[in-house]
C-alpha cells in the first residue's frame, strides 16, 4: 500500500483498520450511489440552530409558526451536515480521500421535523490534479423529500489518491 494510503487509512479511529477501496481511477462519472435516509426531530433542529444558526424560524416554535415557513425548519447547514454524514458512511469513508477542496450547497425546499430525507450522490467529474499522485473527484448530492422534491443540492470536490501516480 502506498505511504499516502496508510496515512489516510489511519486518520480516523473508525476507519483505522480499513484501507480505502476506491481510488481516483475507480471513480466513474455518472455512477449514482443511493445512500439511505435521515430525519431530524424538532429538538435536534432547535439544538443545532441555537448553537450554529439561530434564526427565529430554526429556534423559536412560536416565531417559526408566524414566519414564511409556518413552523420550525432545519437550518440548511444542519441539512447539509446530516446529508454529508450519509455521504461519508456510504461512500467517502471508502475513498482514498486526501482532502476536501470545496463544498457548495443550495436549499430548494424546507426540511421539517420528522421528515424522512433520502440522500443520493453521483460522480459528476474526474480530472487531474497538480500532483501526479492525486486526482480531483467532483460529486453532486441531492437530499430528497419522500415526494421526490429536492430539499437540497450540494457539490463536493475532493482530492483523491491515485492507486498509480501519473508519470511525470
Amino acid at each position: 500500500m502506498p505511504e499516502h494510503a496508510e496515512r489516510i487509512a489511519s486518520v480516523s479511529p473508525d476507519t483505522a483498520a480499513t484501507a480505502p477501496t476506491i481510488y481516483f481511477e475507480d471513480l466513474e462519472v455518472g455512477r449514482v450511489h443511493e445512500l439511505g435516509s435521515f430525519s431530524l426531530s424538532e429538538a435536534e433542529m432547535i439544538a443545532f440552530a441555537e448553537r450554529f444558526d439561530p434564526a427565529p424560524f430554526h429556534v423559536d416554535p412560536d416565531l417559526a409558526d408566524e414566519s414564511f415557513f409556518g413552523g420550525i425548519v432545519a437550518s440548511g447547514l444542519h441539512t447539509l451536515s446530516a446529508a454529508y454524514r450519509l455521504v461519508w458512511d456510504g461512500l467517502t469513508s471508502d475513498v482514498a480521500l486526501v482532502a476536501g477542496r470545496r463544498v457548495t450547497f443550495r436549499m430548494k425546499a424546507p426540511v421539517r421535523p420528522g421528515e424522512e430525507i433520502t440522500v443520493r450522490v453521483a460522480v459528476t467529474e474526474v480530472r487531474d490534479a497538480k500532483r501526479p499522485e492525486h486526482g480531483i473527484g467532483v460529486f453532486a448530492a441531492e437530499a430528497l423529500h419522500p415526494s421526490g422534491v429536492v430539499a437540497m443540492e450540494a457539490t463536493f470536490e475532493a482530492l483523491v489518491l491515485r492507486r498509480t501516480p501519473l508519470e511525470a
